[in-house]
């Protein structure tokens, strides 16, 4: 996660570790809110993921496909 990109200022992350840590826990916990032909799609919750990442970590519009 601390990479060329965070070294060059790309990335706005105060705490790296605690990033890594609250990326993993909102990817690993996922098993116990989700379910398959509830409320949302398995890719719509994916792209809410990978957006407030993004979002997050300050990328932005930028990076994005």
């Amino acid at each position: 996660m601390k990479g060329r990109s965070h070294a060059e200022g790309e990335f706005r992350i105060a705490d790296a570790r605690l990033a890594a840590l609250a990326i993993l826990g909102m990817c690993n916990q996922t098993y116990q809110w989700f379910r398959p032909g509830g409320s949302r799609t398995a890719h719509e919750v994916a792209r809410y993921f990978y957006d407030t990442l993004l979002d997050g970590i300050g990328i932005g519009q930028r990076g994005r496909d």
